[in-house]
């Protein structure tokens, strides 16, 4: 009996332990707003070269740098998956490549390419190079239509031709074709922002190293990243064409140093991101408590000053009355029914705020702004419907926003274009 007894502490004692340790060791709940998924897509391969140096090939460079930059993440994120659309030479068809990060529902889809400086002279019926253009270009789904976006979009989406049935696939898309471009405007909308804010960062990272040079951040129509469904961007990490850039991004050491850049910029986004947002329902959450105290507050509750304010006598003077602080600016705000369905169009967007009057707002009235993921956001319009909006897109262009585009409402919060569509032909 005794023995018995002994035995069944023992087994308590012994569950208890491991019950106690798998309680303890469970896996933390993630943020909704985690970045746990990245898709990264080393441009061109197999029998698509990419741009050619005097020695060495996109396809070669791109897919070193993807693979450094994947094990970067991997090694200082273990709560991040890293999925690449190529490991090896080999052929993607770029629509692939965006359905590999959608399928993975990812959270960051980063493209990894090569740039070349020359343009095919048709009289001469040869490809012209300059060799002293040089530095790193991030790019971000756009439609802004200058000679030189066009050309390094088109020169990236020559690659479909390669594929079969091509004009199908991509909704008739001619690579050859400005024109065509259009068909780009309503997508990546509502990833834009977020898009734009990693790219900055990109190029913040770069320019660190002294002998790096950043070309900025620009937005133009690129077949791989109109239908993927997250924040996406485009690294052209330095001209093949230029000797001493190809040099760079030929050696293991130049490769790391890029690859680096864009790893330090994946952590800063990954870290704005996920703070952003717990931060934000933290503020959310004691602006609630605040307001719900100051309901139970009594009257008596009142300061001294508006104590006496309210027993004062009207014919009371006040002496040097204190000077009257300046009015905030303003900006329109709309009444808005719940489920209302309208569109306005985004013209500009930084990091930090713009007074009126800035010379990014191009003394521009009217507008209102808006503040998430760390970004304002100036707009203009309140249109019931796409047709009006896409003309107010089209006027802000032509005042000199070249990156003006149309984002949709349900009420207050943001929606798609697609969504909103979708709304519309339901009433």
């Amino acid at each position: 009996m005794h023995l018995l007894r002994s035995f069944t502490l023992i087994f308590l004692s012994f569950f208890l332990i491991s019950y106690s340790s798998s309680v303890n060791n469970k896996a933390p709940v993630r943020s909704p707003y985690a970045i746990t998924c990245v898709v990264i897509d080393a441009g061109h391969g197999g029998h698509d070269s990419g741009c050619l140096g005097s020695k060495t090939k996109e396809k070669d460079v791109a897919l070193a740098i993807s693979l450094k930059l994947g094990k970067y993440i991997e090694d200082n994120f273990k709560d991040v998956k890293v999925i690449y659309t190529r490991k090896s030479d080999t052929f993607i068809e770029l629509h692939q490549r965006a359905e590999i990060a959608n399928n993975a529902k990812a959270n960051l889809f980063i493209c990894i390419h090569c740039n070349s400086a020359c343009v095919y002279d048709k009289k001469k019926r040869k490809d012209i190079c300059n060799g002293d253009i040089h530095g790193t270009e991030v790019w971000v789904m756009g439609l802004k239509k200058v000679d030189e976006n066009l050309q390094v979009a088109k020169r990236e989406n020559d690659a479909v031709l390669m594929e079969k049935d091509y004009q199908k696939k991509y909704d008739g898309f001619d690579p050859n074709s400005p024109e065509a471009n259009i068909i780009f405007s309503l997508y990546q909308n509502a990833y834009i922002d977020q898009s734009l804010r990693i790219a900055s960062y990109v190029e913040d990272e770069v320019q660190k190293n002294p002998k790096r040079e950043g070309r900025g951040v620009k937005q133009a129509g690129f077949l791989v990243l109109y239908k993927t469904t997250m924040p996406s961007l485009l690294i052209e990490t330095g001209f093949l064409t230029n000797t001493e850039e190809e040099n760079f991004l030929a050696s293991s050491s130049g490769q790391h140093k890029m690859a680096m850049s864009i790893f330090n910029a994946f952590k800063n986004y990954k870290q704005g991101v996920e703070t952003g947002h717990r931060d934000m329902k933290m503020k959310t959450e004691e602006a609630t408590q605040e307001a719900d105290t100051n309901k139970m507050k009594p009257d008596t509750d009142k300061t001294v000053e508006t104590r006496i304010k309210d027993k004062a006598p009207v014919d009371t003077k006040v002496i040097n009355p204190p000077k009257e602080k300046p009015k905030p600016q303003t900006f329109p705000v709309y009444t808005n029914t719940k489920d209302e369905i309208y569109f306005s169009v985004q013209f500009v967007t930084s990091p930090t705020y713009l007074k009126e009057g800035s010379v990014k707002l191009k003394r521009e009235k009217g507008y209102r702004a808006e503040k998430a993921d760390g970004l304002f956001k100036y707009l203009e319009g309140h249109e019931n419907s796409l047709d009006s909006a896409i003309q107010l897109q089209n006027n802000l262009r032509q005042r000199g926003f070249k990156d003006a585009f149309v984002v949709a409402y349900k009420g207050s919060a943001r929606i798609t274009i697609k969504e909103a569509k979708s709304f519309i032909e339901k009433k």
